[in-house]
């Protein structure tokens, strides 16, 4: 996770004003949920790094970058890092996902 927070962050410090990075990829909202994927798969799970977002976020926000999360299928989610500029409730908007930051979310 360190390498991939290195890269991220050497990105977004190239962001234009209002710049958004979005990561489509396999991703679990937490460890549960990816144990639970793994089981029903049984012999067809491949072990590999999965992004879990409770803690990508986490890890994210610990290196002073703004991320947020959408799971979109059971074993697939969207993360949004962002530059500064977000909409007065904390939301962002990509291709009509809307998106809220994690300090935000209940």
């Amino acid at each position: 996770m360190s390498e991939k927070i290195r890269i991220l962050k050497s990105l977004a410090a190239r962001l234009a004003p209002a710049g958004t990075i979005v990561i489509g990829d396999i991703a679990f909202p937490d460890r549960a949920t990816l144990e639970r994927v793994k089981a029903e798969a049984g012999d067809e799970w491949e072990e590999e790094f999965y992004w879990l977002a409770d803690e990508s976020l986490s890890a994210l926000e610990g290196a002073g970058l703004q991320a947020a999360y959408q799971q979109v299928f059971s074993c697939a989610g969207v993360f949004v890092l962002h530059s500064t500029e977000r909409n007065k409730k904390g939301e962002t908007y990509v291709r009509g996902m809307r998106f809220k930051f994690w300090k935000e979310m209940p």
